[in-house]
């Protein structure tokens, strides 16, 4: 799933990211469940299946709770991000993308180059809706208590549905 994403083949990623979440689902693998599902919800905001990658973003995000791991932790904070962009909830997005940038840098974490290709995409996106007010929103991201972040993103709202996604 990686090598097709950095080739940027979707369809390829999403069909073995798909597989590979069957076979740990089996075996039980929290882990690597985590890590797929956010994977997956990435994949699926590009191809433009906004409803699958919220999905996937929280289920990720409900095991990495569980597993009390931060990086990843970070990483659907910030797939919540680019929802919330997509959404037109821009300012909700900056606020999500400092939140994410603070817990990453608080545990040394790097993200990696085509997650963070896919971050910039929609940061970008936001400082342009936003103009001068992102940086602000941004740093109130940063100053976000860990579980006000997870709260925030778990109010986005997709346009198309206008539901709220709840776990």
């Amino acid at each position: 799933g990686e090598i097709a994403r950095r080739q940027e083949d979707t369809e390829a990623a999403r069909r073995v990211y798909e597989e590979a979440l069957a076979l740990a689902r089996q075996e039980s693998l929290k882990t690597q469940i985590s890590y797929i599902t956010l994977n997956l919800a990435m994949v699926a905001c590009v191809q433009g299946d906004y409803n699958s990658a919220c999905s996937f973003a929280l289920e990720g995000l409900k095991i990495c709770e569980e597993l009390g791991d931060k990086a990843f932790m970070g990483g659907a904070l910030g797939i919540f991000a680019a929802l919330a962009v997509i959404a037109k909830e821009t300012e909700k997005a900056a606020r999500l993308f400092g939140a994410m940038q603070a817990i990453h840098d608080a545990i040394g974490y790097k993200i990696d180059k085509v997650d963070q290709i896919f971050f910039n995409r929609y940061i970008n996106d936001a400082r342009i809706a936003l103009g001068e007010a992102f940086e602000a929103a941004f740093e109130e991201g940063r100053l976000m208590k860990l579980k006000e972040a997870i709260a925030l993103a778990r109010e986005i709202r997709l346009p198309e549905t206008d539901t709220k996604y709840d776990v």
